[in-house]
């Protein structure tokens, strides 16, 4: 998604949307970030809940950038590196290149898989010397080279292929400044089976998109290439259109609802003795508002606003239709800067992802920093300013708040 109007996620790119920063100062930071580590997209993606972000936020809070007057480069460059020193992973290797040597280390533990999965390891470079270099990783699955200048970091994407069942170790070699370290992985890789349900709605009979949680001998589990979250109580889920397959290890257990007028529905789908099972579910609606002219909404919506994946309208369509919520009204707003999210998505009139039961419309969301918001919807044309009362920004309007 090179050319989605958010993109690229990054770590910088996230500082941008929610800090009050100089114009020049974000341009800066995305020239020194550019080229040196995959997108967090990417990152999510291929190392799914084993990507921990919570050191990031810590390394920022850590170093303190002056907003009246750019940062030098020094302090810029320090800003991005610790952030990405910052990340957490069982499938991240960090090598280290100083004067003294080449070394390679990860954290403990073995990394649990399902039979045929592949092992996306991230490695992480940090060059202590005074000079450019280049570096290599490699893995079964490939190799990715990178270049790493004089006293920063970088990081490359590696893959293993497939993994077979049992007990091992993958090897991750790295080369860098005509030094070589191996780094071994011990993994463990379940049998596996695939799952393909089809949800049908009980009183149609017509496909049904729906939320989905899904769990395995392993944890969590997710059909390929399907956008992945956990709710406010860490439970992961995803959203379908009706039908999906996804990879699972031993027993599966399901929890498949749909808004508040469907009836959840649990159930338990024991490992077969073939490859794949198939299933049909159906979910039975207890209630239907709209026909006694009552229709769901929510007003308040916003596509990006935070996280590491980047979205498009019909991934909006997609929840919006699995959670059965009959008008969606989306927000082009700011965070906590002069970044403004989602304004390419704005058209005035319904999107054509749009149909009779469920509408998709962008509105918008004036946010004062201080004063409060105020959500607009059924607007056909954006009402400026989107916000008000934020620093170094456009419209610092109501700064310093007169209260």
């Amino acid at each position: 998604m090179d050319d989605h109007p958010e993109g690229p996620r990054t770590l910088w790119t996230q500082v941008r949307d929610g800090l009050p920063l100089l114009p020049e100062t974000v341009a800066r930071g995305l020239e020194l970030e550019q080229g040196r580590h995959p997108a967090l997209t990417e990152l999510r993606e291929a190392l799914g809940f084993d990507l921990d972000l919570d050191g990031v936020q810590n390394a920022a809070r850590d170093v303190r950038l002056p907003r009246e007057e750019p940062p030098t480069d020094e302090l810029l460059t320090h800003f991005i590196d610790s952030m990405y020193c910052g990340i957490a992973s069982s499938r991240l290797v960090r090598v280290v290149v100083s004067n003294d040597g080449l070394t390679a280390m990860r954290a403990q533990g073995s990394v649990r898989l399902r039979d045929g999965e592949m092992l996306s390891v991230l490695v992480l470079v940090d060059n202590q010397t005074e000079r450019d270099l280049d570096f290599s990783a490699r893995m079964a699955g490939g190799a990715e080279s990178a270049a790493v200048e004089a006293g920063r970091v970088a990081s490359v994407l590696v893959h293993s292929g497939e993994t077979p069942i049992g007990t091992g170790e993958i090897d991750v070699q790295v080369e860098c400044d005509s030094q070589k370290a191996t780094q071994q992985i011990p993994i463990e890789v379940s049998a596996s089976w695939t799952l393909s349900l089809q949800l049908l709605d009980d009183e149609t009979g017509e496909p049904m998109p729906a939320r989905v949680y899904l769990s395995d001998d392993l944890g969590a589990a997710w059909p390929a290439d399907t956008k992945v979250r956990r709710d406010e109580h860490d439970n992961a889920f995803f959203h379908v259109e009706s039908r999906f397959e996804a990879t699972v290890s031993g027993e599966a257990k399901l929890i498949i609802a749909r808004g508040m007028e469907y009836e959840p529905l649990e159930l338990t789908v024991p490992a077969p003795s073939s490859a794949e099972e198939s299933a049909t579910v159906r979910l039975r609606r207890w209630s239907h508002m709209s026909r006694e002219g009552w229709w769901s909404g929510d007003v308040h919506v916003h596509l990006h606003y935070g996280g590491e994946y980047l979205l498009d309208p019909a991934h909006a369509s997609l929840v919006q239709r699995g959670e059965d919520v009959n008008f969606m009204n989306m927000m082009v707003a700011n965070q906590g800067s002069a970044f403004v999210h989602d304004h390419g998505y704005f058209e005035g009139r319904p999107h054509e992802l749009s149909d009779a039961e469920h509408i998709l419309r962008w509105g918008e969301e004036y946010r004062n920093d201080f004063y409060g918001h105020l959500c607009m919807y059924g607007i056909t044309e954006l009402v400026p300013p989107i916000y008000s009362g934020f620093r170094l920004s456009e419209h610092p309007h109501d700064l310093p708040a007169n209260a």
